[in-house]
C-alpha cells in the first residue's frame, strides 16, 4: 500500500498586532473551529464581545485571499485552523 497525501488548498489571513487579550479571543475562535464560511460570520454578529468585530474582518479578508488567489468558491470554504 502506498502512502498518499491529500493536499489542501488553504488560504488564511493573518492579524497582526491586535491588542485583546488570548483569552478573549480564544472563546470566540472557539466557537467558529470548524464552521462553514457563511456559519463563521453568522455566529460573531450574534456574540456580545467587541472582539467579533475583529475575527468577522479576518474571516471576510481570508475568503477574499482564498477567491483571489486560488479561485475558490466561498460556499465551499470553512475554518479549519483559527
Amino acid at each position: 500500500m502506498k502512502n498518499e497525501k491529500t493536499s489542501e488548498i488553504g488560504a488564511q489571513a493573518l492579524g497582526k498586532n491586535i491588542r485583546v487579550s488570548a483569552i478573549k479571543m480564544r472563546r470566540i475562535l472557539n466557537q467558529i473551529r470548524g464552521c462553514s464560511y457563511g456559519e463563521a460570520l453568522v455566529l460573531p454578529e450574534f456574540m456580545p464581545y467587541k472582539t467579533c468585530f475583529v475575527v468577522s474582518q479576518l474571516i471576510l479578508s481570508a475568503a477574499a485571499n482564498a477567491n483571489a488567489n486560488f479561485g475558490l468558491n466561498k460556499s465551499d470554504l470553512f475554518i479549519s485552523e483559527a
